[in-house]
C-alpha cells in the first residue's frame, strides 16, 4: 500500500480495518432513525474528529448514503484511491476583489473529493446488494481501497 502523506502505513493494515467495518457501522446505528448530533458524537467516541465527522455526515446525505455507513467507513480510515489527473499549475496572483469567495485549500478540496468518491462507490453497492452487510462486504473487497487519515 502506498503512503500519500496522509495514509497510516504504520498502523493496522487495511484488511483489519475492513474486517471491523460492519461492526462499526452497526455500533453507529446504521439503518435507524437518528439525529445528526447523536451520530456525530458516536463517531467522535469511536475516534473520528468532530470536523471530519460533520463533513462526512453532510456529504453522505448529499451523495445518498446512510450517514452511519459513511462514518463507519471513514472512521476505519478507508478510502477509494484517488488518482491525480496531472501536474499542478502555478497561477498568477489574483486580482479579484476580496469579497469574492476563494476556492478551498487544495488539501480540503482533495479530502472532499476523496469522501465523495468513496461514498458514491459505497452507494452503488448499497443499491445493488440485498442487505447493507452484503453491500459493505462487497465494498470492502474493492481493489482500489487504501488507508487514509481523515
Amino acid at each position: 500500500m502506498s503512503d500519500n502523506g496522509k495514509g497510516r502505513t504504520g498502523e493496522p493494515g487495511i484488511e483489519r480495518r475492513l474486517a471491523r467495518l460492519i461492526t462499526k457501522a452497526d455500533d453507529l446505528g446504521a439503518g435507524r432513525e437518528h439525529r445528526r448530533e447523536a451520530l456525530v458524537e458516536r463517531a467522535e467516541v469511536q475516534g473520528l474528529g468532530r470536523g471530519a465527522a460533520e463533513q462526512a455526515y453532510d456529504l453522505a446525505l448529499e451523495e445518498g448514503v446512510e450517514p452511519a455507513y459513511a462514518l463507519a467507513v471513514i472512521g476505519e480510515g478507508i478510502s477509494v484511491r484517488i488518482f491525480s489527473g496531472g501536474a499542478s499549475v502555478e497561477t498568477a496572483e489574483s486580482v479579484e476583489p476580496e469579497w469574492i469567495d476563494r476556492p478551498p485549500a487544495p488539501e480540503d478540496a482533495g479530502r472532499e473529493r476523496r469522501l465523495r468518491e468513496t461514498f458514491r462507490r459505497l452507494r452503488s453497492f448499497l443499491e445493488l446488494e440485498p442487505t447493507p452487510r452484503d453491500a459493505l462486504t462487497r465494498f470492502a473487497r474493492e481493489p482500489d481501497l487504501e488507508a487514509y487519515d481523515f
